[in-house]
């Protein structure tokens, strides 16, 4: 998924404005017939074998001008009118409301059925598009047909290097995708990581999830091997991500995982199947590639290692210098605060945010949205900053007191306080948060304490 990512807590409002609207604007059944062509790209498993691109109902709303089009749906809500349109079953509206913050939701349900939404924005590329579209619903493809298991890694300077070296080298494979050389090349530089750093083999997994993602929106524009264009874009994606010394190293993923597959459909006819059940790329070519070079000092020295090496101690160098900052900020911070703590010290929270900092260890997002996908809670938090550390998240309220209530009860915010409430809500002026099962409330001074009750989980 791109930054993605990231799921967001939406409400869809029905409406039930049945009146006659403005005709569809031709553009968009330009787009729609483009949706079609790649429907049927994907039936003729040109993409993926087995993934089909309307296998969900797809609603997609023009930014511009406000109008949606439901396609494949069986129940579409009201407000919507049957057209024809490039032979899909569609239904379209000019009142179905925007009200989703950020580009796109997969699996939402609209009419109690799971429906893949995207937002088109003004002056939108038809091509882009449809490829954004194609990877997206790709991963809801992965949630039920691949294994897919990933986790960010520490890796000290040698094993940093290292990776800088393995996007030089997945750039050079997207340029040159017959020269097997470069293969053998990478995977000697991975082999050596991984003794390096062990960890980094369920990093370096996210290949899978996102690089055959990225893979299928490529071969969405028609691509069969990296066209000049498309290799072009590749290698710029890989090389920008080449030398971040912490978080968006996962994003280069993308890239290089993509690669890979491209490589693969040269010289493994089939891998899909094996990818499906959890092989990452690298370790397909790794079954295929004969010739891995076992010199490591002179493949060193062919990619310049020491000038890599010297890179990765000042990027880390950099990293722990803005960690300090980032915890002075956070501690200076005089506002009123919410610790959100789960009884299992995990936290699974996705957002979206229109900044996100990662510095070892900690996440700092400006926050559109965020929600919980655990069964047992659900959060939200809109235009407020959030600190995740793995352990717990810190939301930044704001200089106000908030209104808090527990089972339906207003407790004030700016006293003392603790208890126990089987639902909890906290207001602002930005942001709101829902508890919907047993939690431990404790309120001091300015910072409010929450943690899922252990009994209820």
């Amino acid at each position: 998924m791109k930054i993605s990512i990231l799921i967001l807590s939406v409400f869809l409002t029905i409406s039930s404005n049945c009146s006659a609207g403005p005709e569809l604007d031709p553009k968009h059944t330009d787009f729609l017939a483009g949706l079609s062509s790649l429907e049927k790209e994907s039936k003729a498993d040109k993409l993926w074998p087995g993934y089909r691109l309307l296998s969900d109902p797809v609603l997609i709303y023009f930014e511009e001008d406000g109008q949606s089009v439901l396609v494949g749906h069986p129940k579409p809500p009201e407000g919507f009118s049957r057209i024809q349109a490039a032979g899909l079953n569609a239904y379209h509206s000019v009142s179905f409301p925007r009200q989703i913050n950020t580009r796109f939701f997969t699996g939402y349900r609209v009419n109690g059925v799971p429906t893949n939404i995207f937002i088109l924005p003004p002056a939108y590329s038809k091509a882009g598009q449809l490829a954004f579209i194609a990877h997206e619903v790709f991963h809801t493809y992965q949630n039920i047909n691949f294994k897919l298991a990933a986790k960010r890694c520490a890796a000290g300077e040698e094993a940093l290097a290292l990776m800088f070296i393995e996007n030089y080298l997945a750039a050079k494979m997207a340029l040159f995708p017959k020269d097997e050389s470069l293969v053998g090349d990478f995977l000697a530089i991975r082999k050596q990581k991984y003794a390096l750093a062990p960890d980094c083999k369920k990093e370096d997994s996210l290949e899978l999830g996102e690089g055959t993602a990225n893979y299928v929106e490529l071969k969405s524009y028609g691509a069969d091997l990296p066209q000049p264009g498309i290799a072009s874009d590749s290698v710029v994606q890989i090389l920008a991500y080449g030398f971040d010394p912490d978080g968006s190293r996962f994003a280069r993923s993308y890239g290089i995982g993509a690669v890979h597959c491209f490589v693969l459909d040269r010289l493994y006819p089939g891998w899909y199947k094996e990818a499906e059940e959890g092989s990452a790329p690298w370790e397909l070519l790794a079954k295929t590639i004969k010739h891995v070079p076992t010199d490591l000092p002179a493949l060193c020295k062919k990619y310049d290692f020491k000038r890599f090496l010297a890179h990765a101690r000042g990027y880390l160098k950099a990293a722990a210098l803005e960690k300090e900052v980032l915890l002075k900020e956070i501690e200076s911070y005089g506002g009123y605060k919410l610790r959100f703590r789960p009884a299992t010290a995990k936290m699974p929270l996705s957002y979206t945010a229109t900044n996100t900092r990662y510095v070892v260890g900690y996440t700092v997002s400006d926050l559109e949205v965020a929600t919980s996908l655990d069964t047992c809670y659900k959060i939200l938090a809109e235009k407020i900053r959030m600190v995740l550390t793995g352990k717990e998240a810190v939301f930044h309220l704001g200089q106000s007191a908030p209104e808090i209530k527990t089972d339906s009860r207003v407790i004030s915010g700016n006293r003392e306080y603790s208890g126990r409430a089987k639902d909890f809500e906290i207001t602002g002026k930005n942001f709101s948060l829902k508890v919907s099962c047993a939690a431990e409330l404790s309120i001091k001074g300015r910072e409010i304490f929450l943690e899922i009750s252990k009994d209820v989980r």
